[in-house]
């Protein structure tokens, strides 16, 4: 085994001299920053050849042909039974990959923030580790030695969240809408919002239904909202009782909160098949964890969600469960709202917000 070092002004440069001199079967053991004696810095890396000597094989790493010929045709790897040649040209493949994906990491070496730091930044926001990963893959993918990382990344996440975004809700009168999510997420300070602009925006006519037999007060906040509104009112306890039809308006459904206890999920699976709805709309709270808002969307799929919405969008600035969410239901967001206490009314996601993630100006310090 040869193991030797090899230092340069960037990582890139460094891999390029190991592969320059042992070729591409060499392994990466350490990779280290350094100062030189005028304060330069300098990147060294370590790297180890085995079962190959370099003295024999000087043109080892810098041309094929040579290096194939210093084996028969017939050559093998006796532990996997590959062609040596065959062997070779993978690992050379591999080191390219390595050398493009350290020269654009480097390339943001003495920019505020690296690959590393944002993959921290992200998941602290909530987005699912999967998804983090394939977006920096594919900023390596598409980044060169003059790219800011930190604006790429905010690029491609941009367009990435544009497309689970439903840009705008078009209601009709006969339409149903019933809205589902756990409890104290704010479905029903969604429902009333969105019967205010229904009302005084788009001039339809609002019908407004309680199924919700489980929170003490809900066919009171309902009613505050129909008395506001001018809407109509109606309550669903029963549960063989049926849900007002209501042709002549737009009907929106509240519910009881959703859980994971089978009982709660049979009861409110009832709910929807006699609402005989045209939307289905989940909702999150902004404050909930990417990771809950998945397993609460996998609860919920029997319910066949048409669209989600985000509450609380105030309140925090980690905004991951909107990625969790549309992968959890494979459906789009339709509306976010603040909290009950804030501005009231809907709006439509932007999806710039949503990938501008927390401190992401700052240095993150490992």
């Amino acid at each position: 085994m040869i193991i030797k070092s090899f230092r340069a002004e960037s990582a890139a440069a460094a891999l390029k001299k190991v592969r320059q001199e042992m070729g591409g079967d060499a392994i990466v053991l350490k990779t280290s920053q350094l100062k030189s004696a005028g304060n330069r810095r300098l990147v060294e890396v370590t790297a180890c050849l085995d079962k190959v000597s370099v003295a024999e094989f000087p043109s080892f790493g810098r041309d094929t042909a040579a290096r194939n010929a210093a084996f028969s045709g017939d050559a093998t790897d006796g532990d996997s039974g590959l062609r040596l040649e065959e062997r070779l040209a993978g690992l050379d493949r591999k080191l390219e990959r390595l050398i493009k994906r350290s020269s654009v990491a480097d390339s943001a070496a003495d920019s505020s923030i690296s690959l590393e730091q944002i993959s921290v930044l992200m998941r602290e926001a909530g987005f699912p580790g999967e998804y983090v990963s394939s977006l920096l893959d594919s900023v390596v993918a598409n980044g060169n030695a003059k790219s800011d990382l930190q604006a790429l990344t905010r690029e491609m996440l941009t367009a990435r969240v544009s497309e689970i975004l439903h840009p705008n809700l078009n209601l009709q009168t006969g339409d149903r809408v019933i809205f589902l999510g756990p409890p104290g997420v704010g479905k029903s300070s969604m429902m009333g919002k969105l019967a205010a602009k229904l009302v005084f925006e788009d001039r339809q006519k609002v019908s407004l239904i309680s199924t919700d037999n489980q929170k003490i007060g809900a066919y009171e906040e309902i009613c505050s909202y129909a008395e506001v509104l001018g809407a109509s009112i109606g309550e669903c306890r029963d549960a063989d009782e049926p849900l007002s039809r209501q042709p002549d308006a737009v009907v929106l459904i509240d519910t009881p909160g959703v859980t994971l206890a089978p009982e709660r999920l049979d009861m409110l699976q009832d709910i929807v098949e006699r609402s005989s709805t045209t939307h289905r709309i989940a909702v999150f709270s902004a404050l909930m964890r990417g990771t809950d808002v998945a397993r609460l969307g996998e609860a919920m799929k029997p319910f066949r969600p048409t669209h989600f919405a985000m509450t609380m969008f105030d309140l925090t600035d980690c905004y991951g469960a909107v990625v969790a969410g549309a992968q959890a239901l494979g459906i789009k967001l339709v509306f976010i709202t603040d909290a009950a206490a804030g501005k009231g009314e809907l709006k439509v996601p932007d999806p710039a917000r949503i990938a501008e993630l927390p401190s992401d100006t700052e240095v993150v310090h490992e």
